[in-house]
């Protein structure tokens, strides 16, 4: 199973039909709007790296609105249940068993 997380750079105004689209994509787990350097996140899954490649290069890339894409391929990926502890207004710490702290 290949993994990847893909930040993406998408034009001013076309946030939600890049979102919309975007969801639409078979091997799509999440995609989340953010602030920063990057508008969106895209978390995917695929079989095989070829997978990856075809959602990259046939797939987001000729979607109408994005500008620009970065992605990371997790080497190993940890599923655990998060417990947000908030520890001041300004500050979340997350944990997770057996992470390092």
């Amino acid at each position: 199973m290949t993994v990847a997380y893909v930040l993406a750079k998408v034009e001013a105004g076309k946030d939600e039909e890049v979102l919309e689209e975007i969801r639409k994509i078979p091997g799509v787990n999440q995609a989340t709007p953010t602030y920063g350097m990057y508008d969106l996140h895209v978390e995917v899954a695929f079989d095989t790296m070829e997978g990856l490649d075809r959602f990259i290069f046939e797939k987001i890339r000729r979607i109408p609105g994005i500008r620009e894409t970065i992605t990371l391929i997790a080497f190993k990926v940890s599923k655990c249940p998060r417990s947000v502890v908030e520890k001041s207004i300004s500050t979340v710490q997350y944990n997770c068993p057996g992470s390092i702290t």
